[in-house]
This record gives structure tokens, C-alpha cells and sequence, in this order.
């Protein structure tokens, strides 16, 4: 496994090397707003400034500025949830169980379960603190 992105994305190597793989989380956060030139200007003089303003000192009106807005937006980048890969964990040991029955399949699919029931509890805790958003499906 290699990290492309702390928190974020993975690269998973395949058994072979030949068919690597990306994993990529949802993310939810917030992040400041970058402002264009007419978005600074205009704040900075506190109205709306007419076209020939930004034609005399030289800028692209709606190209960025560098700058920042202070306020920050929230944003999210799609990806999966450490709950649907517990789920794809669980159903690859009920394969094993399934066809080459062991007790350490079944104390594995028990362990998974059993992680995946806390990692539920903690989403479900983080809401009711109202630090987290979603919730993942019951099935």
C-alpha cells in the first residue's frame, strides 16, 4: 500500500503488482475561498465597480486574484467510507468460509463486524454531537 494523500487516497498493489488499485475517501471540509480580481476590488471599495475600472489598472476582472475570502465554505470530495470497505472485508471472509470453512474465517468475520458496529457508533455519536454530517446506511 503506498499513500498518495493522508486521510485521503491509497494505492493498493495488486498480488501480482500488474493491476494496482485506488482507494479514495469522502471528505468533507472547509476551505477558504479564493477571490478574483473583481470579487477583491469590489470588496475593498465596498460597491460594484463598472468594466473600464479594471480595463484602466491592467487586470482580467474574473481571473484570480491570489487572495482569499476570510470566510470558509465547505466543501466534499466523493469517495468511499471505511464502512463499505468493512463491508467488502466481510463479504471476501464469507466467501473463504464459504468455500474452505475454518473457525479463524468465521472469528475474522466476527472481529469485522464487531469493528464495523463501532465505527457505526462513532458516526452515530459525532451526529448527535453534530460534527459529522452523514450517516451510512443500515442494512
Amino acid at each position: 500500500m503506498k499513500v498518495l494523500e493522508e486521510g485521503r487516497e491509497y494505492l493498493v498493489r495488486s498480488m501480482k503488482e500488474s493491476d494496482s488499485q485506488f482507494i479514495k475517501f469522502y471528505q468533507r471540509k472547509k476551505d477558504r475561498v479564493k477571490l478574483t480580481e473583481r470579487e477583491y476590488h469590489e470588496s475593498q471599495a465596498g460597491e460594484k465597480l463598472p468594466n473600464y475600472f479594471f480595463e484602466q489598472i491592467g487586470v482580467e476582472p474574473e481571473s484570480s486574484s491570489g487572495r482569499f475570502s476570510d470566510k470558509k465554505i465547505e466543501i466534499e470530495l466523493d469517495g468511499t467510507t471505511v464502512d463499505e470497505l468493512l463491508k467488502v472485508l466481510i463479504s471476501q471472509f464469507k466467501y473463504y468460509q464459504d468455500n474452505v470453512p475454518c473457525e479463524e474465517n468465521d472469528k475474522s468475520i466476527e472481529k469485522l463486524i464487531e469493528i464495523q458496529n463501532l465505527q457505526r457508533d462513532r458516526i452515530r455519536n459525532r451526529r448527535i454531537r453534530g460534527t459529522f454530517g452523514s450517516l451510512p446506511p443500515e442494512e
